[in-house]
């Protein structure tokens, strides 16, 4: 299973864990590489959000709280889809 968060972002499904991948260009042709490994999809996702909330460029209150909102929705919206994919499955 693939789970696409962004154009340069993804988590990936392997038979032994969950990849959270970027997407590099090698010799440039354009490459998704694993940096970050976890046991759950449920921890992947948390630490993908994690991650692009401490990146997101706010410089107000108001903007982070827009910013917390958007990311919530975002990844809600991620954490059904993937719920529906496993009861579609069963």
């Amino acid at each position: 299973m693939i789970l696409q968060l962004n154009d340069k972002l993804r988590i990936r499904g392997t038979e032994t864990c969950w990849q959270l991948e970027r997407l590099r260009k090698i010799k440039g042709e354009p490459t998704w590489k694993p940096y970050k490994y976890f046991a759950t999809v449920d921890s992947a996702l948390h630490s993908a959000a994690q991650r692009e909330l401490r990146i997101y460029p706010t410089q107000t209150l108001t903007e982070a709280f827009e910013a917390v909102s958007h990311l919530t929705q975002k990844y809600a919206q991620i954490f059904d889809d993937v719920g529906r994919h496993q009861k579609e499955a069963a």
